[in-house]
């Protein structure tokens, strides 16, 4: 992996690590995972094993999994939490791709600023599987567009006429498609995935009228308002 790591919390259970990767879209790399890691996206996205992971998701590895990575745009982020393996028995954390709630989000966000192990232990006790319906491989392809899409330019209107563009699907039949195949609405995932570059931003200092901007929110309030409901903060606090 092409990139940076910085360690955030460090105990005898977990290690929390904020991890970047500039590799470019379309790139490809095999591995075998070597630790029980819980694994936050915040900004970009990534095909892993041939399931797309963005910032609306969490995944967990286990030791000795091989997973293929497939970059799907140009640099991602996210935050690792190696688990120990008494700590990954006791939380009976299993492989999987897992649903990200706003409760997550939360924590992800005060975990930035440098709170202790604690929100972490939250977060793993709290993770529920993703609901997987029985619904078609056309219909999962499809919404897998629209998130691929929205990954790559959350900054971008994406109405849901516009989703339902990218997916090829009138825009109330993408409504019903996407709560059914991932768990959530549209516009909750692209908040998620939009608040998650806006923190991002934040972080590096970008003054928030401008990451309000680059983000697709009207203005500084509306970002303000998206922040509370769905991270429990206000945009400042994003700020590492």
């Amino acid at each position: 992996m092409i990139g940076s790591t910085t360690s955030i919390t460090r105990t005898a259970d977990i290690h929390v690590l904020d991890v970047r990767c500039s590799c470019p879209a379309g790139t490809v790399e095999d591995e075998v995972t070597s630790a029980f890691e819980l694994v936050f996206m915040t900004s970009g996205a990534f095909r892993r094993c041939g399931t797309l992971v963005d910032p609306a998701v969490a995944y967990v590895t286990v030791p000795g999994r091989e997973q293929r990575i497939e970059h799907v745009t140009h640099g991602d982020r996210g935050i690792v939490v190696l688990v120990s393996e008494r700590l990954a028995a006791e939380l009976a954390l299993d492989h999987g791709t897992l649903v990200r709630t706003t409760a997550h989000d939360g924590i992800v966000a005060r975990a930035r600023r440098g709170i202790g192990e604690e929100p972490w232990l939250e977060a793993m006790a709290s993770l529920t599987p993703m609901r997987r319906p029985n619904v078609t491989d056309e219909r999962r392809r499809a919404v897998q567009r629209v998130r691929d899409a929205i990954a790559a330019e959350p900054g971008g209107r994406w109405s849901l006429r516009d989703a339902a563009a990218v997916a090829g699907y009138a825009p109330h039949h993408l409504s019903r498609v996407f709560r059914r195949v991932t768990g959530t609405t549209l516009t909750e995932h692209r908040d998620r995935v939009r608040l998650s570059h806006a923190a991002e931003l934040a972080a590096d200092g970008m003054p928030l009228a401008d990451v309000a901007a680059a983000c697709g929110f009207a203005d500084h309030g509306h970002l303000t308002r998206r922040a509370k409901q769905v991270l429990g903060v206000v945009p400042s606090r994003l700020r590492a």
